[in-house]
Formats: C-alpha cells, sequence, structure tokens
C-alpha cells in the first residue's frame, strides 16, 4: 500500500483546496461538507480515520470470488459513495489480481457522490496513474488499460442504472439513520442486474449511549493522537496547515462526524435480509477513530 500512502501524502494539500472550491452538501452536512473534506486527507495520511484499506483483504476477495463464480468477462462497478481516491484504489487492487490470470478482463468503474471534492480526486489519480501506466505490461497497469472510469455527481437514491455486477462501499449505510436507510437498501438492488451484488462494510454499536463526559475524553484523545502523529512523523513540511490548524480542524471532525448505529450485528442483518441474501458475512476488529470499532463485513446478493 506504500503507493497509496505516498500518493496520499504527496496530494493533501491539494485535496484541502479542492475541497474550498468545491464543497457543498453532502451526506455528512445538508449545509457543507467542507469541514470534512478539508481536513479528511491530513487525517487519513496519519491513519486517525477509517479507511477502506483497514478492510482491503475482504474487498479483494470478494471482488475476485464474484468474478471467478460468475465467470465474467466484463466487470461492471459502481463506487456509492466515496471519501477520496481509497476505495477506487482498493478496487483497482482486486481487478490487478484477476489480471493475472484474466488479463483479457475489461470494464468500467463509476464512482458516485453527493460532492465534487472526492470525485475530483479519483479522476486526478485515475488520470495520473493512467498516464504512467498506458505503456507497461504488468497486471496493475493493465487495469489502467482495459477498465474505463467515470463519475457522477448525484444523491445516489437519485441515480438510475441497472445493469451493475457490483456495488462496492465502504461504512456508507450508517452516513443514514437506520430508519431511513430503507430507501437506500432498495434502490442499490434496482441498480444492479440479475447477479449483482453489494460489497460492503458496516460499523456495529454494541454499545448503550456514551454520556456527554464520555464523548468528550474521547474527542480529546481523538485530537492529541493525531498531534502526537504529527509532531513525531515527517509530515509537518509537507502539510500546508500547521499544528494548531490541525488540532481546531480535527476537533471539529470529531464533533461533527457522525455514524448512525443500527445496532448489534443481528439487528443489522435482520434489515440487510428484507432486502438481499446475506451469502457472506463477518466481522473485523479496527482501531477505530475515537474509539475501538467492530465492523460487519458483508457481501449481499439481490433476491431473485
Amino acid at each position: 500500500m506504500k503507493q497509496l500512502k505516498d500518493y496520499l501524502l504527496n496530494t493533501c494539500n491539494d485535496m484541502y483546496n479542492v475541497a474550498c472550491a468545491n464543497c457543498k452538501a453532502d451526506y455528512v452536512d445538508e449545509d457543507s461538507c467542507f469541514w470534512y473534506h478539508s481536513v479528511w486527507q491530513y487525517l487519513r495520511v496519519l491513519n486517525c480515520v477509517s479507511s477502506p484499506e483497514w478492510h482491503l483483504q475482504f474487498y479483494v476477495g470478494a471482488i475476485k470470488e464474484y468474478v471467478k463464480l460468475n465467470n465474467k468477462s466484463f466487470l461492471n462497478i459502481l463506487i456509492s459513495g466515496c471519501a477520496d481516491n481509497s476505495m477506487l484504489y482498493v478496487v483497482v487492487i482486486a481487478i490487478s489480481e484477476i489480471m493475472k490470470e484474466r488479463p483479457d478482463l475489461t470494464g468500467k468503474i463509476v464512482a458516485v457522490d453527493l460532492c465534487d471534492t472526492p470525485l475530483l480526486i479519483c479522476k486526478k489519480w485515475w488520470s495520473k496513474e493512467k498516464e504512467e501506466n498506458q505503456k507497461k505490461n504488468d497486471p496493475y497497469s493493465i487495469v489502467f488499460q482495459n477498465i474505463s472510469f467515470s463519475t457522477v455527481t448525484k444523491d445516489i437514491c437519485k441515480y438510475s442504472d441497472s445493469n451493475f455486477d457490483l456495488i462496492v462501499t465502504d461504512a456508507f449505510l450508517t452516513r443514514f439513520q437506520k430508519d431511513s436507510a430503507s430507501n437506500l437498501l432498495e434502490h442499490w438492488g434496482s441498480l444492479l442486474n440479475g447477479h449483482g451484488q453489494v460489497i460492503t462494510t458496516v460499523r456495529i454499536h454494541e454499545k448503550t449511549r456514551i454520556s456527554r463526559n464520555e464523548r468528550c475524553r474521547q474527542i480529546d484523545d481523538f485530537v492529541k493522537k493525531i498531534l502526537k502523529r504529527y509532531n513525531q512523523g515527517k509530515c509537518q513540511k509537507q502539510f500546508d496547515i500547521n499544528a494548531s490548524q490541525l488540532e481546531y480542524k480535527a476537533r471539529v471532525y470529531a464533533v461533527k462526524m457522525t455514524s448512525y448505529s443500527w445496532g448489534n450485528m443481528a439487528e443489522i442483518e435482520e434489515l440487510l435480509k428484507q432486502y438481499f441474501n446475506i451469502i457472506e458475512h463477518s466481522t473485523y476488529d479496527t482501531p477505530g477513530e475515537l474509539e475501538h470499532t467492530v465492523y460487519g463485513h458483508y457481501v449481499l446478493e439481490k433476491c431473485k
């Protein structure tokens, strides 16, 4: 993953500037997502926020298994919501693994999000990688020669295209309250073809509501962790924002970012089963952002 880490470090200032010019209403904030996207890549460089990379083996394995079982020669993938280019990178890694045995595989990837900022970051990364790998013959390079990539700035529930093989998305469901997520799940199903699947993670909330004092302690610890990693690392010279600005933005992020609870694993699966067949599920422990976090890994098949 060194290639992506280097890219994040080299472009975190670019993302800040792109956010300044392009952020507007998003899934995380109906007014403006600038507080989120402007600091996001700085926090990613410091490995202090959740990322598809935490679940790399799951995503790669599930995508490979789908292609193998369905003997696909053309792969049509939708990325539903993204914070930066990390999910796109994970999808490319998965396809490059498939290319080792199937160099003839072709297809397209479409990323859909409400905000232009992460989509512009994705487009910039894709163009850079495509240009640098256009004359190479290794599996990773062939991905950029055989697969097309495009973006759509739109609410996913208003996007229509019913022929996707896979919808790949990371921790997106809990951006919506449980009682309002039915529309999203139903719409995902409408975007898939007859054998389509959703590959995703869902944060599992086992705890009851925490006290205000505990929440404040978590936020303080989160900010301290960020500043410690910033001061101990080598990124100070590459960040255009200083420690005080980083501290302020990290605190705003921690206060405003919301992951809605869908309950424990049984409660999550009860809702998912109303719209999909669960063909694979497991749990995975992560360090989390403000606290240790368990995610459910799910491969969901469209109900026939």
